[in-house]
């Protein structure tokens, strides 16, 4: 016993010297602070995308002003992204700052995953003051905002046409009614082009890229606010009802490619930029793209349009989808717990979101969540210039994958593949979508 009491002994003083590390009075030394991230912000294509340039810029600043912070920034692929953050959250396992979509925020909300901003943005007006008014609203609940974007206003529908093509078939400008557009789309296939390209693999093309803007046209957007909000819309609203039809018609005319549930939405642009497809349909995001890498006669004869008017729609032609952040950074709700992590996340989220790349991101056509006024076009492409054109004139609505719940997206985005091969009715569609809904509310 008295070995084993004065081998005790000698254990228990000898922690200290152990805990220290180097053998000095003071206690144990503070482990350095690990602050993860996890984004789609590819390193490779920092020289043609100013968001990515923009991130890696505020990486380096970041590890340059706290080099005693264990820094770890991954990055993932877009659509493997969105199911891995999914899963993440649904452990409780969220990095510390990560790219949230405006659709989860309210989920990530009630389940307690992000930590709210508006303290930080009301403490520094003179940063939070510089953005446009309601480009944050995918990312606000109750008055809270839990996300800032550094894009938004731009539009997640745009028609991109080969005015070469459609001349050809007979057609010196684009049709502003939805009959014309569907002759138009037989002329084009009767001379051997592929009339709208559509990738629509990874389900939200469709939806978001073309539904969404069809049927807050044909609803009006109070319908679109109601089933978001659960004020008593439902899916099996006639109207609804007919903009699906709009998309089945377009399937059943041949409008796409057969192969269109197998392509992803950047092969969809190939037969476009090798002027084999008249069109396809994306958002502002594939503007630059065209010009980096379209045929050199593609992108001359490139123009942008908008979907024609369809019979019995209530909304106005120029109601587009966009005008608001899609995607923002968050922040995990747990770095609350330390000062030096929060500190740490307002620091990386001004070095990232600020009017010097705001400006950058306008010089490159692309459009941010900040008011920018003054910038040099002089390098934009006659395109960039006709995409900013177009935004000055279309009413911003809400993107349906931007703000409804996700397992009613998933529902809706699914079906959307099946219609478009004549796999379900648009009665059909709208019934299950409506039940997904009921089923998520409980």
């Amino acid at each position: 016993m008295k070995k084993l009491t004065v081998l005790l002994l000698v254990v228990f003083l000898s922690i200290p010297l152990f805990a220290n590390g180097n053998g000095e009075e003071g206690g144990a030394t503070a482990a350095p602070v690990t602050f993860t991230s996890m984004t789609t912000y590819n390193k490779a294509n920092i020289e043609t995308d100013a968001r990515v340039e923009a991130w890696f810029n505020m990486v380096e600043a970041m590890k340059k002003d706290h080099p005693d912070v264990n820094f770890e920034f991954e990055y993932i692929p877009h659509d493997a992204y969105q199911d891995k953050i999914q899963i993440l959250a649904a452990a409780n396992e969220l990095p510390d700052a990560l790219e949230v979509k405006g659709s989860w925020t309210k989920n990530f909300v009630e389940n307690e995953r992000l930590l709210p901003l508006t303290k930080m943005m009301d403490e520094d007006k003179s940063w939070s003051e510089l953005f446009k008014p309601g480009v944050l609203k995918n990312f606000t609940v109750n008055g809270q905002i839990y996300a800032i974007g550094i894009e938004g206003g731009g539009s997640t529908h745009i028609i991109f046409y080969n005015s070469a093509i459609l001349k050809e078939a007979g057609y010196d400008k684009f049709p502003d009614k939805f009959d014309d557009f569907k002759q138009m789309i037989a002329a084009i296939k009767a001379k051997g082009y592929i009339p709208i390209s559509l990738g629509d693999k990874s389900s939200w093309v469709a939806e978001s890229c073309y539904l969404s803007t069809i049927g807050n046209r044909m609803t009006g957007v109070e319908w679109t606010d109601s089933i978001t909000n659960r004020s008593g819309a439902s899916f099996n609203n006639p109207q609804f009802i007919k903009a699906l039809g709009v998309m089945a018609e377009l399937a059943a005319i041949g409008a796409f490619n057969e192969d269109l549930n197998s392509l992803e939405y950047k092969q969809q642009r190939t037969s476009y930029y090798n002027g084999k497809a008249a069109m396809f349909v994306e958002g502002g995001w594939a503007v630059n793209s065209v010009v980096k890498n379209a045929l050199p006669e593609v992108l001359e004869a490139t123009h942008l349009a908008d979907f024609p008017e369809v019979k019995g729609q209530v909304g106005p032609d120029n109601l587009n989808t966009g005008g608001t952040s899609g995607w923002g950074i968050g922040f995990n709700s747990s770095v609350s717990e330390n000062p030096e992590k929060e500190a740490l996340c307002e620091d990386l989220i001004k070095k990232f979101v600020n009017m010097d790349t705001a400006v950058k991101l306008a010089e490159t056509g692309r459009v941010s969540s900040m008011k920018v006024t003054d910038f040099d076009t002089s390098k934009l492409h006659r395109l960039n210039i006709e995409y900013k054109n177009y935004l000055d004139q279309f009413m911003p609505a809400p993107t349906y994958d931007l703000v409804w719940d996700p397992a009613v997206i998933e529902t809706l985005n699914s079906n959307l593949q099946m219609l478009l091969i004549g796999n379900i009715t648009p009665e059909k569609l709208a019934a299950e979508v409506q039940k997904e809904y009921e089923n998520s509310a409980e």
